[in-house]
C-alpha cells in the first residue's frame, strides 16, 4: 500500500519549471552592458552571464550597481569565461602561448579544439587553469551575491565545451573546491540550420561578415565547430 501511495502521490504532484530569459556577454561593452540593464529594469530578463576580461568591466559593475534596485527581478548570474577575445587577466608572461605580445588571446576556437588532440595540450591546460581561475574568481569578487559553493558557469562561443577547455575547467574547480550550481551544456540542433539558409549566420556569431563573401567555407566551419562540440558531449556521456 506505501508504494501504491507513493505513485499516487508522484502522479497527483505538479511539475515546477523555471524557465531563465538569458543575455551573455554583460561586460563585453558599455554599449552592450546598458543594453541588458535596460531588459533588466523593464523585467525583460532574469538571468545574466558577466565578462571579466574586458577594458570596461569595472565601469559595468559600476552601472549595475547604480541601477541595481531598479530590476523587476534580481538576476542570477554567470561567469561567461573568455579565451577567444580581450586582454588575459594571468598576464602574456603566465600564459605565454595563449596571447600575442600585448596580452590579448590569440588563439581561435578552431585552434583550441585541435590543441586538445596534440601531446602539447598540457601544457596548454595548466595555462588555461590559471586564466579560468582568475576570471572566475574576479567575477565572484565584484558581485559580492555570488558564492563559491553555488557558482554558475558558461562561455564565450562554449568554449569550456572543447576538450582542452573542459579539462581545464573541472581541474580548477576540484582544487579550489569549488560547488557549480549551473555549467552550461551546449547541444545545438542542426536540422533546422541544414533546411534553412537564412540560419546559416546565426550559428555562430563570429563569422557572420564572412558569410556574404564565401558561404559554403563559413557554413562548413560552423558545422563542423557544431558537429564537435555534439561529439564531445555524446562522447564525455558515454565514458561516464
Amino acid at each position: 500500500s506505501c508504494g501504491m501511495q507513493r505513485i499516487v502521490q508522484r502522479k497527483n504532484r505538479k511539475m515546477s519549471v523555471t524557465i531563465d530569459i538569458h543575455a551573455d556577454d554583460f561586460g563585453e561593452s558599455v554599449h552592450a552592458s546598458r543594453d541588458i540593464l535596460d531588459c533588466l529594469k523593464d523585467g525583460k530578463l532574469n538571468s545574466i552571464s558577466v565578462l571579466a576580461n574586458m577594458s570596461c568591466f569595472e565601469e559595468c559593475v559600476n552601472m549595475y550597481r547604480r541601477e541595481q534596485d531598479e530590476f523587476v527581478w534580481q538576476p542570477k548570474i554567470s561567469v561567461h569565461l573568455n579565451l577567444l577575445e580581450g586582454i588575459s587577466l594571468a598576464g602574456a608572461e603566465n600564459v605565454p602561448d595563449l596571447v600575442n605580445r600585448d596580452g590579448h588571446f590569440k588563439l581561435s576556437w578552431e585552434k583550441l579544439f585541435f590543441i586538445s588532440f596534440l601531446p602539447s595540450r598540457n601544457k596548454f591546460k595548466n595555462q588555461l587553469k590559471k586564466e579560468i581561475e582568475l576570471q572566475i574568481k574576479t567575477v565572484v569578487d565584484a558581485f559580492p551575491e555570488l558564492s563559491f559553493k553555488a557558482i554558475r558557469i558558461d562561455s564565450h562561443q562554449h568554449t569550456h565545451m572543447i576538450p582542452v577547455v573542459a579539462d581545464a575547467l573541472f581541474e580548477v574547480i576540484g582544487e579550489q573546491k569549488w560547488q557549480p550550481e549551473y555549467i552550461r551544456d551546449s547541444r545545438e540542433p542542426m536540422m533546422p540550420f541544414l533546411k534553412k539558409i537564412s540560419l546559416y549566420k546565426t550559428i555562430n556569431n563570429e563569422i557572420a561578415t564572412t558569410i556574404n563573401i564565401v558561404p559554403h567555407i563559413s557554413f562548413f566551419i560552423s558545422i563542423s565547430r557544431s558537429l564537435s562540440v555534439n561529439f564531445f558531449i555524446s562522447f564525455s556521456t558515454f565514458l561516464l
